[in-house]
């Protein structure tokens, strides 16, 4: 598998747990060379993995419909 695409959320959630499950799939991810498909935001759930996955040399695409911007 070289891509997997996740759906998160542009919230961190109620949850501390939450955040910590994100990173921790994120680190998954670098470590086994599969690259992150994900909404492209910044914020929440979505911002962690991104930055977390690229804060340790991981791969990243982001994909952000049209009418957003």
């Amino acid at each position: 598998m070289k891509r997997i695409c996740v759906y998160s959320g542009s919230n961190l959630g109620v949850r501390p747990e939450y955040q910590e499950m994100t990173k921790a799939l994120g680190l998954v991810l670098v470590k086994n060379n599969i690259e992150l498909v994900y909404g492209g935001s910044k914020f929440g759930l979505m911002g962690e993995i991104a930055n977390h996955m690229l804060d340790n040399n991981g791969r990243v695409t982001g994909v952000m419909p049209g009418g957003l911007f």
